[in-house]
């Protein structure tokens, strides 16, 4: 029954109401789903609180102007089905990616978020993506890692440490007599440079911004930072308790693995539905990966994931190796 004009302003209305307040989105080519198949990712999209819906392009294009799923516009071709973070921002991408790991016919066509959209080959990354409470857990861990660095570090050389203090200490008061004035002055002036400084981004103005940012804001803010100081989140929760006893931290075991394609023999299609399989790649995209071996498959798995990967390539016909 075609849709009248009432019915196609109620549908541009409730999905753009959706997207209004989506912290995510993902946009997938349904074609191929049988109406039962397409009941059980309904289901599912309820459970983990995903608001799913499949409009005519036209309207799409309507509901989401003016919000931040307008850069989507340009992939709203052919049969599309809508999926809308509400309450975790990876919850619409490990939905689409977990239900076309045994439904190959459903196939990402991009995704987006803090109005930027990516293309399929990132659904892994918007899966994982922490809620906003985690995100700032983790910005505050990293935060607090290069000072916990810091007290490390002078408690593994405190010998050094004191014997350079007592050193510039002497040669101060040596040349106290002789340079008092100039000494006085040189406080003076580096107390007014520390106040301007402090002055020009206030703790309020540093609160302020984090309070703005968005998830994939926070996120990048933390690798930022990660990269800047030389270390991550988890060895911030780590360095407290080693500097408090005075002594090195112990080697972390390795807890995230990448998993290589190395090569696909005589068995490329094999490998190649192996790969779309565990990655959630569209047929292109895997093709394209498969055939430029050694390639990454799977970044930062957890053991025993980057093990079931790699066997599964193996079992296809394809070498992998875990580094």
């Amino acid at each position: 029954m075609p849709l009248n004009l009432e019915d196609k302003r109620a549908i541009v209305a409730s999905v753009n109401a959706v997207a209004t307040e989506a912290l995510s989105a993902v946009v997938a080519d349904y074609r191929g789903l049988t109406v039962s198949q397409m009941t059980e990712l309904r289901s599912k999209a309820r459970e983990t609180g995903v608001y799913l819906k499949v409009v005519r392009n036209t309207l799409a294009k309507f509901a989401v102007k003016d919000t931040d799923y307008e850069c989507l516009n340009d992939v709203l071709v052919g049969p599309t089905v809508l999926a809308f973070s509400q309450d975790d921002p990876g919850a619409a991408a490990r939905l689409i990616k977990d239900f076309a790991k045994d439904n190959d016919a459903l196939e990402v066509k991009a995704l987006a978020v803090g109005g930027v959209a990516y293309g399929p080959q990132d659904i892994d990354v918007l899966a994982k993506l922490p809620t906003r409470d985690e995100a700032l857990s983790q910005l505050m861990s990293v935060m607090q890692a290069p000072v916990a660095k810091f007290v490390r570090t002078l408690n593994e050389v405190p010998g050094k440490f004191v014997r350079t203090v007592a050193a510039v200490k002497d040669q101060k008061q040596s040349a106290a007599d002789l340079s008092g004035c100039v000494t006085t002055r040189s406080n003076r002036i580096a107390r007014v440079v520390i106040w301007r400084l402090k002055m020009a981004v206030s703790k309020e103005d540093i609160l302020g911004a984090i309070a703005d940012m968005s998830v994939m804001d926070l996120v990048e803010l933390i690798e930022a930072m990660e990269e800047k100081f030389g270390v991550t989140a988890a060895a911030a929760v780590a360095a407290a308790p080693a500097a408090a006893g005075g002594e090195a931290a112990a080697a972390e075991e390795q807890t995230e693995f990448d998993v290589v394609l190395t090569g696909f023999g005589d068995k490329k299609v094999g490998v190649i539905k192996a790969v779309r399989e565990v990655t959630g790649l569209g047929l292109k995209e895997a093709k394209e990966l498969v055939e430029g071996a050694p390639a990454p498959v799977k970044e930062a798995a957890s053991k025993d994931e980057a093990e079931e990967i790699k066997k599964k390539i193996e079992e296809a016909g394809g070498t992998a190796e875990l580094k």
